[in-house]
């Protein structure tokens, strides 16, 4: 039975050191505890209870019921002393425990931690007591009008213990008053909240008016196709591929989050109703506008920069910068300049090189890819002229397929760069191409032989360089 739970809750340490040492002690170990006194006596008890209830008609339907309950009691007990997890230590258990956790946790009873409340009375104790194994959970919110559900999604978030959460509440109903009862019930302990919902009305009524002292992760990301039984289901929802979102309910969001560390924004493509005054995020250290690495550019969610200040930013992702650089000149003017690294999508128009960098003196890893190739050779020029002292890691990559490579100029701007600043330990090339595609293969052709050995010299000079493709993990040095 344990390790046919193991099986189902798809536990991946088959050859893990605990799981050999459990598997060895369940199947080859005598116990010692099976002659000791209290064993025999559980054994004389089980066998005189059993007689008990073999006589036929000696007992009224009550005594039966007692009977067979303290049978019940008396094997529980002989079976936890033969047991032999009953002798290793707790520690070894939980570990064993959560190496069955499964990458996401559902309110399932087919993966743990739900599976192993089910294998014996010791197990289903243990784990109820475990908040580690809890504290995580993806809430279907289209399953919350089940009464059998919510009980199990209340069960699930009091056996964490008021330890802090990661909580996900993904589906189209989201407006219920049960979903506001579960975020209500653990605001206090939640420290990552997710949120892939359908529609913008739900996402603020669900969690906008709420306080989150706790958190520090938030994700906001529209309901994906996998939520969709049919594609005719999926077109009655015209935000499943765009998606605008209340920038004023946002911002009360962050305001409800005062601890927030980290925040990303998924496939929201525009703003609605902006709010009165800028808003002052004085924690939040990392975030995330779209995803990346990528080249899809219609995913931004880089309005969002023009209603906000994030005096501790430290790490910018942005799936694209479709902004006028004067609000994104504005959004890291007001915050001081504390960016250290910088992922993006290039798009600004009618900007020099020299000005971007103007902008972020203090970046250490540049990952920049932009529509215009020319773009990211001038820039790497620049760099070599000084202006990122700081720059350990750079990265450039051509958003577009069809375009040149520029190896000869971006090979002399990396050895000025190289020649100016010793602390480069990085670069990397990528393209938005397969080697197999028409495009890749003149990409491709254009890394003769002569450049190759070129850049495998800064590889003898202690600078890790990388030339390939975003879909393919070689390196065509």
């Amino acid at each position: 039975m344990a390790i046919r739970c193991l099986v189902y809750g798809k536990c991946t340490v088959s050859s893990h050191p605990f799981f050999v040492l459990f598997l060895h002690h369940r199947c080859h170990s005598p116990s010692p505890m099976a002659s000791n006194t209290t064993a025999t006596a559980l054994r004389e008890q089980l066998s005189k209870l059993s007689g008990l209830l073999s006589l036929p008609n000696q007992q009224s339907p009550d005594s039966q019921g007692d009977l067979e309950q303290q049978r019940n009691i008396a094997q529980r007990k002989l079976n936890d002393l033969l047991d032999p997890m009953q002798r290793f230590p707790p520690e070894l258990i939980a570990a064993i425990f959560l190496r069955c956790l499964p990458d996401q946790r559902t309110v399932d009873f087919q993966v743990a931690p739900l599976a192993l409340l089910h294998v014996c009375h010791s197990w289903r104790h243990f784990a109820e007591t475990l908040p580690a194994l809890w504290t995580e959970l993806i809430v279907d919110t289209d399953r919350m009008n089940s009464e059998g559900y919510n009980s199990m999604v209340e069960s699930w978030i009091s056996r964490a213990g008021g330890r802090p959460l990661a909580l996900s509440l993904k589906g189209h109903e989201t407006h219920t008053p049960r979903v506001l009862e579960v975020v209500d019930g653990c605001a206090e302990q939640i420290q990552a909240l997710r949120l892939d919902l359908s529609s913008p009305e739900d996402l603020g009524a669900t969690v906008a008016l709420r306080t989150f002292p706790s958190m520090t992760n938030l994700t906001l990301a529209r309901a994906n196709q996998w939520y969709y039984d049919s594609d005719d289901e999926a077109d009655e929802y015209p935000w499943s591929d765009s998606w605008e979102q209340d920038a004023t309910v946002f911002i009360r969001m962050l305001n409800a989050a005062a601890n927030l560390v980290e925040c990303r924004l998924v496939q929201i493509n525009d703003f609605t109703n902006p709010p009165p005054h800028i808003f002052t995020h004085s924690t939040l250290t990392h975030l995330h506008l779209g995803r990346f690495p990528g080249v899809d550019v219609s995913s931004s969610s880089a309005y969002m920069l023009s209603y906000l200040t994030l005096p501790a930013l430290e790490h910018l992702t942005m799936a694209s910068c479709d902004l006028e650089f004067q609000p994104f000149s504005d959004f890291l003017t007001r915050s001081s300049h504390p960016l250290r690294c910088l992922h993006m999508i290039m798009e600004l128009q009618d900007v020099t090189p020299e000005q971007f960098l103007a902008l972020i003196p203090n970046v250490v890893e540049l990952h920049l890819f932009s529509v215009d190739p020319a773009f990211n050779c001038s820039l790497v020029e620049a760099i070599g002229t000084g202006l990122l002292p700081k720059i350990r890691c750079l990265t450039i990559g051509a958003v577009y397929p069809g375009v040149r490579a520029h190896y000869l100029r971006i090979l002399d701007a990396l050895g000025a760069l190289c020649a100016r600043s010793h602390d480069i330990s990085s670069f990397s090339f990528l393209w938005n191409v397969t080697s197999s595609s028409e495009d890749g293969r003149d990409v491709y052709a254009e890394l003769t032989p002569e450049i190759r050995a070129e850049m495998r010299g800064f590889v003898e000079k202690g600078v890790q360089v990388y030339v390939g493709s975003f879909f393919e993990r070689k390196n065509y040095l």
